[in-house]
């Protein structure tokens, strides 16, 4: 997963529109579309390390057993770490807000819609 997220900053501005008239920019909607979806599904590292965090916690704090973990903990850890990431690109890229910010955006990733909006549901559930 990494690996993939990593290379959309390698792939950088070539996937960028060309019409946007960025140096390097080879690139069409749909390649800047794939890019910041592909950039999107990097959520997934930070949330499967908050879940081996959750797994430590509960492990070495409460004394949880850890196949009882692995039983009941785990597979929603899976879920959340892998749908969360999944599901916002594919609506993100539907609603066509994943796209190059201009005029300092260099690769192309979520505009300032879903930016607010990821805001306001951060805002409403904690």
């Amino acid at each position: 997963e990494a690996v993939l997220h990593s290379s959309t900053f390698i792939i950088g501005t070539m996937a960028v529109p060309r019409e946007t008239g960025i140096y390097g920019a080879i690139g069409t909607s749909a390649t800047c579309t794939a890019q910041g979806f592909i950039a999107l599904l990097g959520l997934a590292v930070p949330l499967y390390n908050n879940a081996l965090n959750l797994f430590y916690l509960l492990i070495i704090k409460h004394k949880m057993d850890s196949k009882q973990f692995s039983r009941k903990i785990e597979p929603l850890c899976h879920a959340f770490s892998i749908l969360v990431p999944l599901s916002i690109g594919i609506v993100f890229a539907k609603l066509g807000w994943i796209q190059v910010e201009q005029p300092m955006g260099t690769i192309c990733y979520v505009n300032d819609n879903a930016v607010i909006l990821l805001g306001s549901a951060l805002v409403l559930v904690f």
